[in-house]
């Protein structure tokens, strides 16, 4: 069963890496091209095993599960 907030753990590890190793005024460019390689690499998988996105990945009517962590989070500090 995929998980929403699961599933974006790899990828915030990944970009905030590139964040801390570029630096705040160099990093942009290096997350841009990670992005479009996650975005190529999941396009290639569907495309060539004809896998399905997770339900939760298809529904924009979904309030962000991950935003609402983070503002109650924030709420309780």
């Amino acid at each position: 069963m995929y998980v929403e907030t699961h599933a974006l753990g790899l990828p915030i590890y990944e970009l905030t890496a590139l964040v801390l190793k570029y630096g705040k005024d160099n990093f942009p460019k290096p997350v841009s091209e990670k992005i479009i390689y996650y975005s190529d690499r999941l396009l290639y998988w569907q495309d060539t095993l004809g896998f399905d996105w997770a339900d939760f990945l298809l529904d924009d009517t979904r309030p962000n599960k991950e935003r609402l962590l983070n503002e109650k989070r924030k709420l309780k500090q």
